[in-house]
């Protein structure tokens, strides 16, 4: 019985792996298909040229992408579009959902539901889209660079503020403008400095942190429910948490 009892618990985290890298070569493919639908030359398209590069880094074929990429003028690939929903989770945190959807009723009342069930409530289109901004986040592979190398660096690259995210291990992030977020990686990779998976994201204009276990638990099991939707692309809140 104890060696059936560790097959299936092995066969049930390689299941759950399987799942979690089905999700993401999903999310990839469709950020690339809406990316390249703006305009399929990467070279001209910055954001198109970000979805590649997190594809290729996570082992996508270059073959898919590019197929990815030239389906992106068919009709069924403007099936696909990018909806914001607005809500408020436990606490009253703001919760932005970023998905990808060719069905807005279906996934609108999935996320409603998540936000119920886990309690939290959606509000009204873009209602919280104002407590955020985007930016470019730039992860640093060195966490143990000193507070003024970090403001230094900052300085040369060109980035706007460096933060410290519990979530992340601490790592220090850097945060750029959008219009300059591509020439900071390009400055960082040329001066030899390790970077993470770097991204455009939402990030919010004032943070809260969490103290209260009860809020923390509630908040981090709706978000999490939030992101195992296969329609939703990325969640962002306007709060952060100590890691326990």
């Amino acid at each position: 019985m104890a060696g059936h009892s560790k097959w299936s618990n092995i066969q049930h985290r390689k299941h759950a792996q399987d799942a979690k890298k089905s999700r993401l070569f999903t999310r990839l493919i469709r950020e690339i298909t809406v990316a390249a639908r703006e305009n399929p030359d990467f070279k001209t398209n910055a954001r198109l040229r970000l979805a590649r590069r997190k594809a290729l880094s996570e082992d996508i074929k270059l073959d898919t992408v590019n197929k990815a990429i030239q389906q992106s003028t068919q009709i069924e690939s403007h099936q696909v579009e990018e909806i914001h929903y607005g809500g408020y989770g436990p606490g009253g945190h703001a919760i932005l959902v970023q998905a990808f959807s060719n069905n807005r009723n279906r996934t609108a009342g999935e996320i409603r539901h998540t936000f119920n069930k886990y309690g939290g409530n959606l509000g009204i289109a873009h209602s919280v889209l104002r407590l955020f901004k985007q930016k470019g986040l730039i992860p640093l592979a060195n966490s143990a660079l000193q507070e003024h190398d970090l403001v230094e660096l900052a300085v040369q690259c060109d980035a706007e503020d460096i933060v410290f995210s519990a979530q992340s291990g601490f790592r220090p992030k850097l945060i750029t403008s959008i219009e300059s977020y591509e020439s900071t990686i390009e400055w960082l990779e040329k001066n030899n400095i390790a970077i993470c998976e770097a991204e455009i994201a939402w990030v919010p204009q004032d943070r809260l942190l969490i103290d209260n276990d009860d809020i923390l638990h509630k908040i981090r099991t709706l978000i999490d429910a939030l992101e195992n939707l296969l329609d939703v692309q990325n969640v962002y809140a306007t709060c952060s948490w100590q890691l326990s």
